[in-house]
């Protein structure tokens, strides 16, 4: 399955593992802990949050990083757990231990994933969610012809290689949390009810609308992004 909702072409990262969709709540919730937060470096995103999704998510616009649990250690992030996902591979490591350090707004890690060098500095975004309004309309990939339309109701719908219908569910500080079912996707497979993660990132001053979303029952995952500007 390629790129749906991430970066590079791609910079939206929607999280997501079953269920339907609710009302959309811009309560704009904080989450717990120094460690949370949008992170960038160059095309890769780290998305973190401790209490709220309990999930810490990298990629790279080609490849998924996607980890189980998350320890907190003084300046210490320790992951363990490691799925890696990308067009036509899925690695899931659940010995994988991931220790990222962070010294002030700048996260780094130094590690090796399926043989493979994980080295990263990041530094942490601080431009705020953009609100809901802001965002309704329809967007389109020029390089892929993808759209991703949402309303003034929180409707999402992506037409891509799935058709992805479903709404932005509430609001963290930094993200959007989000409920789709996909049909109509080019492998059958992949259809059926994902959660997820949808946020806003810059890159080469273009902004995009970035996500992944998940359904770890059918270890079924896509990722993508559109620009908005």
């Amino acid at each position: 399955m390629r790129n749906l909702v991430v970066l590079l072409l791609a910079i939206f990262i929607t999280a997501c593992g079953g269920g339907s969709g609710g009302d959309a709540d811009s309560s704009g919730k904080e989450t717990g802990t120094k460690f949370d937060g949008l992170f960038q470096s160059g095309e890769v995103v780290m998305l973190v949050d401790k209490n709220n999704a309990g999930k810490v998510l990298i990629s790279d616009g080609t490849t998924i990083f996607y980890f189980d649990n998350i320890y907190t250690l003084a300046n210490e992030l320790r992951l363990t757990g490691a799925a890696v996902i990308s067009d036509g591979l899925y690695f899931y490591e659940p010995s994988q231990v991931v220790s990222i350090f962070y010294e002030g707004n700048t996260a780094r890690v130094s590690t090796t994933i399926n043989g493979d060098p994980f080295v990263y500095s990041f530094d942490r975004q601080t431009d705020k969610l953009r609100p809901l309004d802001s965002l309704v309309g329809t967007f389109t990939d020029p390089m892929t012809g993808d759209s991703w339309s949402l309303d003034s109701a929180a409707n999402l719908t992506i037409n891509a290689d799935c058709t992805l219908s479903g709404k932005l569910i509430s609001e963290v500080s930094f993200y959007h949390t989000v409920d789709v079912d996909a049909s109509g996707c080019s492998n059958s497979g992949f259809d059926g009810s994902y959660k997820g993660m949808a946020f806003n990132v810059t890159v080469d001053s273009t902004k995009y609308l970035a996500g992944f979303i998940y359904n770890d029952a059918k270890e079924a995952y896509m990722w993508g992004s559109v620009p908005l500007n």
